[in-house]
């Protein structure tokens, strides 16, 4: 008997060892250092006017105001920037404390149409928009007005390959927040040679209408567009000499 439960405590010691052994954490390569550094960005903060341009499907009406028109509004007539007071942000702005708030200009973008459908506005800025770092996700606030549309943002990789990535439905009242992880869908950040991180590139934001929405009536406004990124960069050594091959 002592025997036996000699040879039983041997096997549950052996067998600790072993497991212990097999799950051992792997040493860190000495020459590749990976840290993270996780920060909030502001890729568009909507505070300078006229940054951004607007752009619409074929059945946009001619007139804002006249329905018989036959001459076209110029779209930028359509899109508006608006700057709120200070006693009047509670009533206008999007929920946040005053020590948060950063700027008081949001943007706004408006639409008519003559018919129902799949009708759709581009929204998009003068100046190329870059999100750098390992980009994590994207966010926005957004004003609603409970219409059923969806809006999409457009983002595009450094081999020129086009994402159109669903944000979410507009058919809520007043300002959200809307979000999306873009890890879930393969933007590729990486090149195989050195420097390898590459940027995204915002395109536009894109709204289009369920195809039974009303289409006499539509606005949305915009804030804060902002992303995710671990900003923290590979470290190996010799990693300085990435950039020292432009010599004269």
């Amino acid at each position: 008997m002592f025997k036996k439960l000699c040879w039983i405590l041997s096997t549950i010691f052996i067998y600790f060892i072993l497991v212990g052994w097999a799950f051992e954490k792997k040493p860190q390569d000495s020459n590749e250092i990976k840290n993270h550094l996780i920060k909030t960005l502001i890729l568009e903060d909507f505070e300078n006017k006229g940054n951004w341009v607007v752009k619409y499907s074929i059945f946009r009406q001619h007139s804002w105001k006249d329905p018989y028109s036959t001459k076209y509004d110029d779209s930028q007539k359509w899109i508006t920037w608006k700057v709120i007071e200070p006693a009047d942000y509670i009533y206008y702005g999007k929920p946040e404390s005053e020590e948060g708030v950063r700027g008081r200009t949001v943007m706004g973008v408006r639409a008519k149409y003559y018919t129902k459908g799949y009708n759709w506005i581009a929204i998009e800025p003068k100046q190329q928009l870059f999100l750098i770092g390992e980009v994590i996700n994207l966010r926005v606030w957004v004003w609603g007005g409970n219409y059923n549309y969806n809006l999409y943002v457009v983002l595009k990789d450094f081999q020129d390959k086009y994402y159109r990535i669903f944000l979410g439905n507009l058919r809520f009242k007043g300002w959200k927040q809307l979000s999306v992880n873009l890890k879930n869908y393969g933007l590729r950040q990486q090149d195989v040679w050195v420097p390898q991180l590459r940027p995204i590139q915002f395109v536009r934001f894109l709204v289009i209408s369920d195809v039974n929405e009303r289409p006499d009536q539509f606005a949305i406004w915009f804030d804060d567009l902002q992303y995710d990124t671990d900003s923290a960069f590979e470290f190996y050594y010799g990693k300085g000499l990435e950039k020292e091959i432009d010599w004269e």
